[in-house]
């Protein structure tokens, strides 16, 4: 029971924390997208790759990434994207085993439910491999 408590006030922190920091890490990357006006599509995964760890291929983003997003509902897009980056940035500046965007990613693209809020599950996704790793 214990453990089951602790797993769900982690996970509500985890939200929390990714809802705060898409400011902060919008502000910290400021430079990087300053550059990308449009707020075109590719624009989008552009800057996934400037600010995910390791630069992955926008080719790997995207083979993850519209999936994911059209699992829980949302449509691919720019702002979309862009909460995405946000929220995966801010898991990985805060891990302490090393988590990185494509592995939360990856973990949602393998494990994640369509039953669960898409920021819920980013948090559930980073939790597990927090734990896991």
């Amino acid at each position: 029971m214990f453990r089951k408590c602790h797993t769900l006030i982690l996970i509500t922190v985890s939200i929390s924390l990714i809802s705060c920091n898409e400011n902060k890490a919008t502000k910290q990357n400021t430079s990087a997208i300053s550059t990308f006006k449009s707020g075109s599509l590719e624009d989008g995964y552009e800057i996934l790759h400037l600010i995910f760890q390791d630069q992955p291929d926008i080719e790997s983003i995207k083979k993850l990434a519209d999936p994911v997003l059209t699992q829980h509902g949302l449509d691919i897009s720019y702002k979309n994207l862009e909460t995405l980056g946000s929220a995966l940035l801010g898991l990985r500046q805060r891990s302490a085993v090393g988590v990185t965007e494509m592995e939360i990613l990856k973990h949602m693209y393998q494990n994640g439910s369509h039953d669960n809020d898409f920021l819920k599950q980013v948090a559930i996704s980073a939790f597990y491999l927090e734990q896991n790793k």
